[in-house]
Formats: structure tokens, C-alpha cells, sequence
């Protein structure tokens, strides 16, 4: 009886997994999954197949989520970016509810949820004709299902911690098969910047707990780090440096114009540094849209801000940065306590530190997509851990 549970848990954590990844989709299959999705969900709310509490980190996410409605409202952007929030509460949902899944058992639903991903996208590429995808960032090999190269670049990136960790516990020959198989489709996107991440992935895979939570606390650093960078960019663009940087990615310092944008981008949040506006209202409102396209050509921001957390100041300003800043720091905290992180998986922590090291040059954290999904898993099970008897009597012995 167990058993078959397990297989029904597994079979709607996979159908819902999916609904959310192919949400940025053109093709018809994300209706299907989203159609099979909601049932999934209905039935279990309505059946109480599901008993999920809303912890204080879920209803933080959600209140970040409101506050990006109210901030369209007030800013009259709302009705123009209104389909993209719904997607994105949609999102939110689906993480809480799997968040009710067995935690024992998510490395190996992850583990298949990935695996069908990338059967589904190799088959796709196969059965589709057309050989090079146009994309708002020049030309990629596979682009099958998402809208754009580096979106399913990042798709696939976000499985290599889960191939590696699953590898390490059970020694079985097709799962280093799907990995190479997930480089394979990462190099066939063309994405500078997922193949970069993809990198920075396998290197996490090799290192202990200790070490990642070490590298979280350099996050602070990171971000003075990167204001610096922009402050110096003018300069560094006609350095040395740059010249090397060319010679070693092929991509300009100017990072494909992201730097000229996130520029641009940080003198309009002086205009509404409180709350923003609203949701994906700096790129949806017309009056908006035209000035930016007037700075700087719209094709070339692409309707974001190829930064997330640049995006979620343009949604709903100081206060939602501070509202996420506090969602993350509570992980960190969790994960604070060598008890805590070493009974966490090592894919948990490393995909933590790919969210939101790569929300640095893209935007994961206001759009409809899987970022949120991983989030909340992953900061639900380090709560979960944390609350454990041995997890607290560390606490109390650090405080004496």
C-alpha cells in the first residue's frame, strides 16, 4: 500500500513539476500538463489527500506575491501584466503544494522529474524541424519548448545538482548517461550564460555542505561586488580586462548589453524607489514602454531586466527587495548549523546558490517559472531539519 502511494505522490509531483516548467512555452503540451495540473490539485485540496500548514516562509513568498499585486494596482499597470501574475500565483500554488510531498523521498522525485524533462526535450528536438531557433539573443540550436536559449539553458542547468547528488548515492550507470546527455542539450542552447552556470554547478557538486554555506555567506560581498562593477563598468569595458574576458567567453564586459540596461534600469528606480511599478509594469505600461524603447531598444532589454533582483526593485522597490532579502536570509539561517547541513541533500544547497547567483544576469524571481517551486522545497525541508531535537540542543550549546 505503501507503495502504490509513493507512485501516486511521484505521478503528481511530476505532472505538477511540469505544468510549471513549460508555463514560458509556445507549444500546446503546457495546456495539457496545466489541464492535468489543476485536477491533480482540486482533487487532493478537495479530498484532503493533501494536509499542508502554511509556514511563515510560504506566507512571506505569498505576501511578496500580493505585494507585487498591489503595486500594479496602485501604479494602473496591473491590466496590462495581469496574465503574467496570474501564471506566477500559479507557481506559487503548485510549490506550496508540493511542499506537502514526503521530504525523505524528494531527491528521487526531482531525480525523475528531470529525467522525463530531458526525454521530453531531446524527443521534441528530434520531432520538430526546424534546426536553429530566432531568439530575442541571436540564434540557438535548441530552443524546442521554451521561449528562449537561456531559459532552457537554466531548465537543465538546475538538474545538474540533482544528477550529481543522486549519482553519489546510488552508483547507477544511466544517471551519469542523462548527465552528459543534460551538458549536451546546455551546449546545443548557445546560452553563454547557462553554460557558465553549468560549470559553476559541477564545481558545487564536488564541494561539502560546509563549504557552500561558507560560499552563502559571501553573498553580501558578491552584491558590493557587482555594484562595483557597474559603477566601473565605462572603464573596465576599455581595459585590459575586458580584452581578456573576450579572448576566454567570446562576450564582451558589456555582458550582451545587460550592462547599458541594468544603467538605465537603476536611474528609473529613482523615480519610484518605495514600491516600484508594479508587477512587470516598467515593461508592460505603455507610457513606460515607450520611454524605455526611446533610452534603449526594447528588443535589446528583451521585456526584463536580465537581472532578477534589479526586476523585482522595478516591481514593487525597497520594500519587496527587503521582503526577499529576509525570505533568503531565513534559509541561511536554517542551514546555519552543522547539524542542519549535513543531513540536508548536497543538491539542496547548491540549488540555492545557483538561483541566486544566476539571478545576478537573469531574471528567475518575478517571472512564471520553476525558481519558486525549488525554493520553496528546498527552504521547506531546511525548516523541517532545523526544528529536529538534535538541530536545537546545537542551538542552545552555540549560545552557551
Amino acid at each position: 500500500m505503501r507503495i502504490k502511494k509513493q507512485n501516486i505522490n511521484l505521478i503528481q509531483f511530476i505532472i505538477v513539476m511540469l505544468s510549471v516548467m513549460l508555463i514560458p512555452s509556445s507549444y500546446s503540451i503546457r495546456i495539457y500538463f496545466l489541464v492535468m495540473s489543476i485536477f491533480v490539485l482540486i482533487f487532493s485540496y478537495i479530498f484532503k489527500l493533501k494536509k499542508i500548514s502554511i509556514s511563515i516562509d510560504n506566507a512571506l513568498i505569498f505576501l511578496f506575491a500580493a505585494l507585487n499585486a498591489f503595486t500594479g494596482i496602485i501604479s494602473n499597470s496591473f491590466s496590462y501584466s495581469a496574465i503574467w501574475f496570474y501564471a506566477f500565483i500559479y507557481c506559487l500554488i503548485c510549490g506550496h503544494f508540493l511542499c506537502g510531498m514526503p521530504q525523505d523521498r524528494l531527491l528521487d522525485f526531482l531525480y525523475y522529474f528531470f529525467i522525463i524533462w530531458l526525454l521530453i526535450n531531446v524527443s521534441a528536438g528530434y520531432l520538430i524541424s526546424e534546426r536553429l531557433f530566432q531568439t530575442f539573443y541571436g540564434l540557438s540550436n535548441f530552443n524546442v519548448l521554451l521561449f528562449h536559449k537561456n531559459g532552457i539553458g537554466f531548465s537543465i542547468v538546475i538538474a545538474i545538482p540533482i544528477l550529481m547528488d543522486y549519482y553519489y548515492k546510488n552508483k547507477k550507470l544511466s544517471t551519469l548517461i542523462f548527465f552528459f546527455m543534460s551538458i549536451f542539450l546546455i551546449l546545443l542552447s548557445q546560452s553563454t550564460a547557462s553554460i557558465i552556470l553549468a560549470l559553476f554547478a559541477i564545481l558545487l557538486g564536488f564541494l561539502t555542505n560546509k563549504v557552500k554555506v561558507f560560499i552563502i555567506k559571501l553573498f553580501p560581498l558578491i552584491v558590493v561586488l557587482f555594484s562595483l562593477f557597474i559603477l566601473y563598468s565605462q572603464k573596465l569595458v576599455h581595459s585590459r580586462l575586458n580584452e581578456f574576458f573576450i579572448e576566454l567567453t567570446g562576450k564582451s564586459l558589456e555582458l550582451t548589453g545587460r550592462v547599458d540596461l541594468w544603467i538605465y534600469i537603476l536611474s528609473m528606480i529613482q523615480e519610484k524607489p518605495l514600491l516600484g511599478y508594479g508587477y512587470r509594469g516598467f515593461w508592460f505600461a505603455p507610457e513606460v514602454m515607450m520611454a524605455t524603447s526611446r533610452q534603449i531598444s526594447w528588443m535589446k532589454a528583451g521585456g526584463h531586466a536580465h537581472n532578477g533582483y534589479f526586476e523585482v526593485l522595478l516591481s514593487t522597490g525597497l520594500i519587496g527587495i527587503l521582503i526577499l532579502a529576509y525570505i533568503l536570509y531565513r534559509y541561511y539561517k536554517y542551514i546555519n548549523n552543522n547539524l542542519v547541513y549535513e543531513k540536508l541533500g548536497n543538491y539542496e544547497i547548491s540549488l540555492f546558490i545557483l538561483i541566486t547567483f544566476s539571478n545576478f544576469f537573469d531574471n528567475r524571481l518575478s517571472g512564471a517559472n520553476i525558481t519558486w517551486c525549488l525554493l520553496m522545497l528546498i527552504i521547506n525541508n531546511a525548516r523541517n531539519v532545523s526544528k529536529s531535537n538534535e538541530a536545537k540542543d546545537w542551538v542552545k550549546e552555540q549560545k552557551l
